[in-house]
C-alpha cells in the first residue's frame, strides 16, 4: 500500500493548525509538525494537545515531533521549557525529527536535546535528523506503546498535508 493510499484509511485528530505549526493526536500518539518561527501562542496549542492525549491514554503515549526550517521566538524558549516539564511526565517515548542539514539544524537538534534535558523529564526522548529513522526507534521502544512505522508515518504525512493546507488557505 503506497504513503498516500495509507493515509487515506488513517483518521487524526487535528487539535491546532496554522501555516507554521500542526498539532494533532493519533490513537495514543500526539504528533507535532513546526515549519519556521515557532510562536508561544502554538506551544500552547502543542501544551493543549498533550493534555487532551494524556486524559485518554493514562497508561502514557509517544510524541512524534518534525520540525523544517523551525526557532523559537524570542521568548518561546521558556515557553517550551515549561510545556516539557508539565507534559512529558506522562511520555513513554519522543521522536523528534529536525531534518535540515548544516550548522543551524545541527544547533537546533542540540538546542532541542538542551531544553529536553533542563525540563527534566523522565521519558525516553531522541532527536532524529530523518523521519524513517524515528518511525523505526519508535516501534522498538521497549515502552510497548510503538506503532507500525507506515501507519505512523502515514499520519505524519497527514499532519503535514494539515499545515499545508492552512498555508494555501492564508
Amino acid at each position: 500500500m503506497t504513503s498516500n493510499a495509507l493515509a487515506s484509511a488513517i483518521e487524526i485528530n487535528v487539535v491546532s493548525a496554522d501555516q507554521a505549526h500542526c498539532v494533532a493526536t493519533y490513537e495514543h500518539v500526539l504528533l507535532l509538525c513546526w515549519r519556521r518561527q515557532v510562536t508561544v501562542s502554538s506551544l500552547q496549542a502543542a501544551r493543549e494537545g498533550h493534555m487532551a492525549i494524556m486524559r485518554r491514554h493514562p497508561q502514557g503515549v509517544g510524541c512524534l515531533t518534525v520540525g523544517s526550517g523551525t526557532y523559537l521566538e524570542e521568548n518561546g524558549l521558556r515557553e517550551a521549557a515549561t510545556l516539557v516539564r508539565d507534559t512529558y511526565k506522562n511520555v513513554r517515548w519522543a521522536a523528534c525529527v529536525i531534518s535540515d542539514q548544516g550548522f543551524v539544524a545541527s544547533s537546533a537538534r542540540a538546542g532541542l536535546t538542551t531544553v529536553l534535558s533542563l525540563a527534566g523529564q523522565s521519558s525516553m526522548v531522541k532527536v532524529f535528523r530523518d523521519l524513517p529513522a524515528a518511525l523505526t526507534w519508535q516501534k522498538a521502544h521497549p515502552s510497548g506503546l510503538g506503532l507500525l512505522p507506515s501507519r505512523l508515518g502515514a499520519a505524519a504525512l497527514l499532519v503535514e498535508n494539515a499545515m499545508r493546507d492552512c498555508a494555501a488557505s492564508a
